[in-house]
């Protein structure tokens, strides 16, 4: 079964950088987002994938974006992107996990720490919250608190 839907993406991110080169201490900077994209909700084999293409707020146009989810299992989501930037992200409540971030610039290894992973989103639509932290080189590099709203056309 194929749906249309509006993916409605709220990001709340918290960037941890050093403050100056020479100093040791850390400033944090909070970046807010809020981006609607049309796409699809596919429904197999007891699994949902919904399919949207990022726009130029997400500095990522050109990419497309599919979370995928068992219903069996809806609070482990898996986000993977492929275009100007291929990664395979994986979010579970309590877990870390080691990815690949593939640019047009090279490619780094990061980690993904879920602090919550909240997903009701069913055929009809819904809403999912997923707070992560992202780790470079082991070393906390943001925080993000993202809310993606699923609606039917």
């Amino acid at each position: 079964m194929r749906r249309r839907v509006t993916v409605t993406v709220s990001l709340d991110q918290t960037r941890i950088a050093p403050e100056t080169e020479t100093e040791g201490e850390l400033k944090e900077e909070k970046f807010e987002t809020t981006t609607i994209s049309e796409g699809i909700l596919r429904l197999y084999g007891g699994k949902i994938d919904i399919i949207y293409d990022e726009d130029s707020l997400t500095e990522l146009i050109g990419c497309e974006t599919t979370l995928s989810f068992s219903l069996k299992d809806p609070g482990r989501v898996t986000m993977s992107r492929d275009g100007l930037v291929r990664t395979v992200l994986m979010f579970c409540e309590g877990e870390r996990y080691i990815s690949v971030y593939d640019t047009q610039y090279g490619s780094f290894e990061l980690g993904v720490v879920t602090e919550k992973c909240d997903n009701n989103v069913t055929v009809n639509g819904g809403e999912m919250r997923i707070i992560y932290t992202v780790e470079l080189r082991g070393t906390r590099a943001e925080r993000n608190d993202i809310t993606i709203k699923i609606r039917t056309v």
